[in-house]
């Protein structure tokens, strides 16, 4: 009994070997599996998708003119791991993303306050050799926008 127990794992691992991939199956109904470029931009699809209609309608909802997420590398709140590219597996270093409503149905702004743009969604709004405090920056980027509600 013992040694049907031990061999059991090899079994099942032998037998999903045999098993055909779904691009080797002639049937229409079994998907193909994705590799991981193309995995990655099917989930960076869906990432502008939500930023482009989800972030806008729930800051419009809520009246939030200006939302900001701030992570640490390896520490990251759970809300920004949602907004970071397929690629990226942390935030870096400092991570701060601005999310900016002007209002009169222009469409909400992104920057990502830090040396180098964010994927495609967030360009870079840091240059550290025109203004090295980062923090400072992002004071500057929410006194041009003059918030009334900041989240």
């Amino acid at each position: 009994m013992r040694s049907l127990l031990l061999a059991l794992p090899l079994l099942v691992l032998s037998s999903v070997g045999e098993r055909p991939l779904a691009a080797e199956v002639d049937d229409p109904a079994v998907p193909d599996i994705l590799d991981l470029r193309e995995q990655a931009a099917v989930r960076d699809t869906w990432l502008k998708k939500r930023l482009d209609t989800v972030v806008p309608a729930l800051m419009r909802r809520e009246g939030i003119d200006l939302w900001l997420l701030v992570a640490r590398e390896y520490n990251e709140d759970p809300v920004v791991r949602t907004m970071l590219p397929a690629t990226w597996l942390n935030a870096r270093r400092r991570t701060i993303l601005m999310f900016h409503d002007p209002g009169a149905g222009k469409p909400v702004e992104r920057l990502a306050v830090v040396r180098y743009p964010v994927g495609d969604a967030f360009p870079a709004a840091w240059d550290p050799e025109k203004q090295p405090d980062q923090w400072a920056r992002l004071a500057e980027l929410v006194a041009e926008r003059n918030p009334k509600k900041l989240h």
